[in-house]
């Protein structure tokens, strides 16, 4: 079959849709099924391990399908950005006819719902990494789309629609097999069916993202995190995303365990917050790193409490210029400040004279 052929199959618009936002910096926007376009090139660009976050799939109806293990709040924005928000990749409405087979193991006639999953964080808020189109439906399984894959999001993917479905462990790799839209993972799963279908879920998931995974992963996110700063971010939602980043190198050679990433998380917050912390007994002496962190994110808050009162000080100030110049004049010329006294200066400078 042409690959081409598939990728001209009509897709789904993001132009006049509100935008949900999920976690840190996940958008996630919901497609109309009225609206159409045409279909937009795949983004092949390489950011070359940009870092992404764990990301909820929630459906149009808004019902929460998957999430990360910390909850996100959903929040609904005024309208999509163009930054925020990359051209949808190819995506195959199941009602058009397409060559891969799909389960239909539903009566429900109720049409499907579609959500683009776009995925980035702080360490390029500016890029979006990966791009991903899923398709969740009542009748047929999700189905992933053209995009550059990451580990978090080829696995929550697959386990968003085993946790709707509720598919046993032994239909697992049967049911998925069939929803892999990109042409290379098609011609992959029809070259290595047969041996594909033996493994379990926990086996294929494996070789799967070691097959199609950027090459590297683990070294690039390991950089990534020596150099993850704080910024100007809050400080327990930065914590907590370094966290999160830090656990997908989890069984490589780059593993960070718990003490590693708390003396990261120390060295790498904003200077004055490490100066404030660092050498601290009532920090310091915190064993638990949940309980360090509880305390950090408060020494922030009065740290930038202080800094806002400050600001509305100097605020203060400009507001009212005059005042300003009056103390300003005053410290400038001491002399002038009774009558009395303002005379002696000018007589001792000018011999005594003042006519």
């Amino acid at each position: 079959m042409d690959p081409i052929m598939i990728q001209q199959e009509p897709l789904l618009t993001l132009e006049t849709l509100p935008k949900i936002s999920s976690g840190f910096l996940s958008p996630l926007t919901p497609l109309s099924t009225l609206t159409r376009a045409s279909a937009p090139e795949p983004n092949l660009t390489s950011g070359g391990g940009d870092i992404t976050t764990g990301l909820g799939i929630t459906s149009v109806s808004g019902t929460n399908i998957a999430s990360n293990t910390h909850p996100n709040n959903v929040v609904a924005s005024s309208g999509p950005s163009t930054q925020d928000l990359a051209k949808p990749s190819t995506q195959n409405n199941p009602s058009s006819t397409s060559p891969v087979d799909l389960d239909s193991d539903s009566d429900s006639d109720e049409p499907s719902k579609v959500i683009i999953i776009t995925s980035h964080t702080q360490m390029s808020s500016d890029k979006v990494y990966c791009q991903l189109t899923v398709t969740e439906g009542h009748t047929k399984p999700p189905s992933l789309g053209i995009g550059r894959l990451r580990r978090d999001i080829g696995v929550e993917f697959c386990e968003a629609y085993f946790l709707t479905k509720e598919v046993p462990n032994d239909k697992k790799i049967v049911k998925i097999l069939t929803c892999f839209k990109d042409f290379k993972h098609k011609q992959w799963i029809k070259l290595n069916r047969v041996n594909l279908v033996k493994k379990t879920w926990e086996e294929f998931i494996k070789e799967f993202l070691g097959r199609w995974t950027e090459k590297h992963w683990d070294m690039n996110l390991s950089d990534k995190l020596h150099t993850f700063s704080q910024g100007s971010a809050h400080f327990y939602e930065w914590a907590q995303d370094y966290r999160t980043q830090a656990a997908y190198l989890a069984g490589t050679c780059y593993e960070m365990d718990e003490k590693h990433v708390r003396a990261q998380i120390s060295a790498l917050m904003v200077p004055r917050l490490c100066l404030r912390t660092k050498a601290d007994p009532k920090f310091t002496s915190i064993t638990d790193f949940n309980n360090w962190l509880d305390a950090i994110n408060n020494e922030f808050k009065l740290y930038t409490e202080d800094l806002k009162a400050a600001a509305e000080y100097l605020h203060a100030q400009d507001a009212h210029p005059s005042k300003k110049q009056k103390i300003s004049h005053a410290a400038l010329n001491p002399a002038s400040a009774s009558g009395s006294t303002s005379k002696a200066p000018a007589q001792a400078l000018t011999g005594g004279d003042t006519n």
